[in-house]
């Protein structure tokens, strides 16, 4: 299946900026700690008006749940979504003649969208609908997901690298303390558009055979080294006419979260996102 629902064809209501990846400007101000706060109204459902399909995955790890962009749907072409790793912090930001920095030069290495009116926002949407975890052969699963706020942006550890990503809580938990703030919202996939179906893998027909014909084939024997893989399918949804999976993708020193457009023998990986390794 190579066609984008209908609904997804539409065209976004104003133009955007693919993001240019860039430098880490910013590697010696502490990125690790930096936050960028969004000031936005608990929501209920994903953001409204936003015509381009998302898919993210959320990692939850000490109490904070952490949202990455994977890729997204536009114009019925998917495109990346999010900067992947740096691993090059080298920083230059060019000074002129009379020892003045450009006011938007520390910007160029965010992942925001500069293209609006008043304030730059990130350059994802920043309300999402958030599904946990497949778990296999589950009797039933929700198709109900808890909405997501973002409030924070930082630069984290990626293994050798770091990479950006989205500091997220529950729309529940509404003024309830940090530690609270992702209770609802554990491991799993988001998008910013309520799918028509959440899945089982027992309602993809030979999702097994799928697996195997694109290469995801799990070796988790530690023993074997640099071949070790693991691969397991974090989320299975259907948008219209196309089913979509996204694969949770694990080596022996990296990681990566896959997309794809599943058809049978026409399923095909429409986004590869890395997400750091060695």
């Amino acid at each position: 299946m190579t066609h984008a629902p209908a609904k997804l064809h539409r065209r976004a209501a104003r133009p955007r900026r693919p993001f240019r990846r860039r430098g880490a400007l910013l590697g010696t101000l502490a990125l690790s700690a930096f936050q960028l706060a969004c000031e936005t109204p608990p929501a209920d459902e994903a953001d409204a008006g936003e015509d381009m399909l998302w898919v993210g995955a959320i990692e939850a790890s000490g109490g904070t749940a952490w949202l990455t962009p994977i890729a997204r749907l536009d114009e019925g072409a998917w495109r990346q979504a999010w900067p992947e790793p740096v691993y090059d912090l080298l920083i230059e930001v060019p000074v002129d003649s009379a020892g003045l920095v450009e006011r938007h030069a520390a910007m160029t290495a965010l992942p925001l969208d500069p293209g609006g009116p008043g304030a730059p926002r990130i350059a994802s949407p920043h309300r999402w609908l958030h599904y946990p975890r497949l778990v296999a052969d589950a009797a039933v699963r929700s198709p109900e997901p808890v909405a997501a706020v973002v409030e924070g942006l930082a630069l984290s550890d990626a293994h050798c690298g770091r990479r950006w990503k989205l500091r997220v809580r529950s729309s529940r938990a509404g003024d309830d303390p940090p530690e609270a703030a992702a209770r609802d919202l554990n491991d799993g996939v988001s998008v910013n558009q309520r799918p028509d179906e959440v899945l089982q893998a027992s309602d993809v027909a030979g999702l097994d055979e799928i697996a195997a014909r694109l290469g995801f084939e799990s070796r988790t024997d530690w023993g074997v080294g640099e071949s070790y893989q693991d691969f397991s399918w974090m989320g299975l949804f259907r948008f219209g006419s196309t089913v979509l999976g996204v694969v949770d993708r694990r080596g022996y020193e990296g990681a990566g979260y896959v997309v794809v457009e599943i058809d049978g023998e026409h399923s095909r990986i429409v986004a590869d996102f890395h997400r750091g390794g060695c």
